[in-house]
């Protein structure tokens, strides 16, 4: 995760993990109640053990991400997003990232997408978002690792919430304390 941190830092990324797994969005505590409940004594869970009603009140914030390895590294396909996230990132579902980013977007996702893998547990990470011009919003997110082997995640459960980040336009003087404590807090991918 502190590689991860310098490496945002050294790059210019905004996005930054934290172990903590604080997560200020409702829905983010919730989903990472829904994973470890679903591990049931595992590792992770098991994409069969996160049903659609176990997610119902942040369903149409998940996106469950393929891991595929390749040769020389790891390919990540989107398999499902959910209405909000399509909404605001636009159709990706069924296609590999590799193949519909630009570069520079890529590098970021996959470095933010494989963190969870190596962890091989839930992150969470926060910062603005750096995509298609959306950098007025902000974005926290969970990442579950789903597998069905024990020890190899195959699939990427994330659950995005993302807000207006107009409170980093005012002065700090004009943002109320529940502002100045969440301003500059955001995500990708």
């Amino acid at each position: 995760m502190d590689e991860y941190n310098r490496r945002a830092e050294r790059s210019g990324w905004s996005s930054r993990f934290d172990s903590t797994l604080a997560f200020e969005a409702v829905e983010l505590r919730e989903a990472l109640a829904v994973w470890r409940a679903a591990c049931n004594g595992q590792r992770f869970p098991a994409r069969a053990d996160l049903t659609p009603r176990l997610m119902k009140t942040f369903l149409g914030q998940v996106a469950i991400l393929d891991v595929v390895h390749a040769a020389e590294r790891i390919r990540f396909r989107v398999r499902l997003a959910g209405t909000v996230l399509e909404q605001t990132f636009g159709g990706m579902s069924g296609q590999y990232l590799d193949e519909s980013l630009p570069e520079a977007v890529l590098k970021r996702w996959e470095a933010t997408l494989n963190l969870p893998l190596q962890l091989r547990g839930p992150a969470r990470s926060f910062g603005r978002v750096e995509f298609r011009n959306l950098t007025y919003l902000k974005a926290e997110t969970f990442f579950g690792p789903l597998g069905n082997s024990p020890s190899v995640p195959d699939a990427i459960l994330l659950v995005g919430h993302v807000e207006s980040n107009v409170a980093q336009n005012k002065p700090a003087s004009e943002i109320s304390t529940p502002e100045r404590a969440g301003a500059g807090r955001v995500h990708q991918p």
